[in-house]
Formats: structure tokens, sequence, C-alpha cells
């Protein structure tokens, strides 16, 4: 019977962790093979110049599109497509994300609402 609620303890123990991790974002999330993580925020070099992006409309008028941009995956730049964010309030509105010189190359500032 112990071995029994042993056993029955582990399983439920592994299913949480299971569950717990399933909720952490992951911080080396792949696109096309290389990771989208802009938190590696640290670039040695200047970013390319902005792709052309063509808007398409938005899925509801609240929708703001969020324009694309460079991303350091460690070893080359990756461009990260547009697409629209929901709007957190209707007078919320978005700080974009840049890349900005500094004496060891160039660190990312995420975007964010105001």
């Amino acid at each position: 019977m112990a071995t029994l609620a042993r056993t029955a303890s582990v399983a439920l123990i592994l299913a949480l962790a299971g569950a717990l991790a399933a909720c952490v974002p992951d911080p080396y999330s792949q696109k096309n093979g290389h990771t989208t993580n802009t938190n590696l925020a640290y670039a040695p070099g200047a970013p390319p110049p902005p792709r052309a992006e063509t808007v398409p409309p938005p899925p509801a008028a609240s929708d703001y599109w969020e324009p694309g941009h460079w991303a350091w995956n460690g070893s080359q730049w990756t461009w990260l497509p547009g697409h629209y964010e929901q709007r957190p309030t209707e007078a919320a509105v978005w700080q974009p994300g840049y890349w900005q010189k500094s004496p060891d190359g160039y660190h990312w500032v995420q975007g964010h609402w105001q």
C-alpha cells in the first residue's frame, strides 16, 4: 500500500511540474531555425535598415500594427515580421522597441504599451 501511495505522489509531482513548465514562456523560442528572443539584447553591430512591409487590414478597428524589426540571434540578424496587437485599453499608445547604440555595441530596448 505504501508503494502505491509513493508512486501516486511521484506521478502527481511530475504532472504538476510539467503543467507549471508549460506556463513559462520559452526564452529561446525558434522561428525558421532562429531564436525570436530579442531579450538577447546585445548585438556587436548595427542592425540592417528596416524592411518595407505591406500592412494588411486590421482584424479589429482597435488593433494596432506593430512593425517588424531586426533581432540578433547571437550570430546573425533575423527579421521578425510585423503583426497586429490588441490594444489593452482604448487610450493605450505603443512605444516601439529599438536598437540603442552603446560603447560595446547595440542593445535592444523592448517596445511597450503606455
